[in-house]
């Protein structure tokens, strides 16, 4: 179900929305009640080794493939707070330094509600010696080569472009 099809009443008076391109509008109130993307942060993190990480799902959307490190960004988190508790929640581990690599827009479907996602991605460095410790959203951690990411696996059609960055930085 598109997100436009799930907010179907004025949270200030009640009025059933009226749908306007780019938003909702309230025929007796006026508000107009926008339905702005969500933002997403994620991380790419790369070892001495020249591989990088991705954990597997162990929950929907996407169980069982492959994706970086990160999530929703929290309300008051800046994105770089946000991709280090990510980090630590999901592996267990803590990093150091981000550096920007690309923004990205995507879908992630929750709930039968198709919620639109923008978001940034990040490089960073795994710290040597690391011991994963993967929470309950995590079933394992894999390292892969660039020239050996297994892309038919990839949770989300954006990591193909940011991927594909990677590359460009790096090959």
């Amino acid at each position: 179900m598109d997100i436009k099809e799930a907010y179907r009443y004025c949270p200030r008076c009640g009025a059933k929305f009226n749908k306007q391109p780019g938003h909702l509008q309230c025929p007796d109130c006026g508000l107009s009640y926008y339905l702005n993307s969500k933002p997403v942060q994620s991380v790419i993190l790369k070892n001495e080794k020249d591989e990088y990480l991705f954990v597997v799902r162990s929950v929907e959307p996407r169980k069982g493939y492959l994706d970086f490190p990160g999530g929703f960004v929290e309300e008051g988190e800046n994105f770089e707070d946000s991709s280090r508790r990510e980090i630590r929640e999901e592996i267990g581990i803590d990093i150091g330094g981000l550096e920007y690599l690309s923004t990205h827009a995507d879908e992630y479907l929750y709930q039968g509600i198709n919620y639109k996602v923008s978001g940034i991605t990040y490089l960073g460095v795994l710290p040597k010696n690391v011991e994963f410790k993967p929470a309950d959203d995590v079933e394992s951690c894999e390292l892969y080569r660039l020239s050996d990411i297994p892309m038919s696996r990839l949770a989300w059609p954006s990591m193909h472009e940011m991927i594909a960055n990677l590359k460009a930085k790096f090959e």
